[in-house]
Formats: structure tokens, sequence, C-alpha cells
């Protein structure tokens, strides 16, 4: 069987700061492959802060959000 590498990330993410948030995330996943994670896994709501309260009715959210993952995908090996 072969064996699976998981990583847990904890940062402290600003609430709003979708930008930072997503710099420190992509800093977290190339620190997580450097020490060959097949996984990370990152806190609720990371990528917006918690709590998000009325950030979750702004009307560009999902678009924000989007771009955020976007980003974390093209993280390349």
């Amino acid at each position: 069987m072969k064996s699976f590498k998981v990583a847990l990330a904890q940062f402290s993410p600003h609430i709003g700061n979708i930008d930072s948030n997503t710099q420190k995330m992509i800093e977290q996943v190339n620190q997580a492959k450097k020490q060959d994670a097949d996984l990370i896994i990152f806190p609720e709501l990371s990528v917006i802060g918690y709590p998000a309260e009325d950030l979750l009715l702004r009307p560009n959210l999902n678009k924000r959000m989007q771009k955020a993952f976007a980003q974390l995908a093209e993280v390349k090996d």
C-alpha cells in the first residue's frame, strides 16, 4: 500500500484581504510540496478570512474567490 502524506496549513488570514490570503496559501502550498505532501488542508474560510460576516453578501465575492482558487490551482509541481 502506498503512503499518502498530508500537510496541515495554519495561518491567520486577514478578513476580506483575498489577495494577501491567497499569497499566504500559495507559499504554504509550495512549502508542502517541498516536503513531498500529496494533499494540503487549509482552515475553513482561509481565502476570505473568518468570520466572513457581511463579506458573503458582496456581489463581486464569487468572482474574487474564483480568481483566488484559480491561482492556487495553477501552482505547479
